[in-house]
């Protein structure tokens, strides 16, 4: 996972509220 891509995840998870395999380490 890039650094973008992390902080995307990340981002992403915050506003859906949703846990996304990829986000997890």
């Amino acid at each position: 996972i890039d650094a973008d891509g992390e902080t995307r995840s990340k981002s992403r998870t915050l506003k859906e509220k949703e846990y996304t395999p990829e986000d997890l380490p």
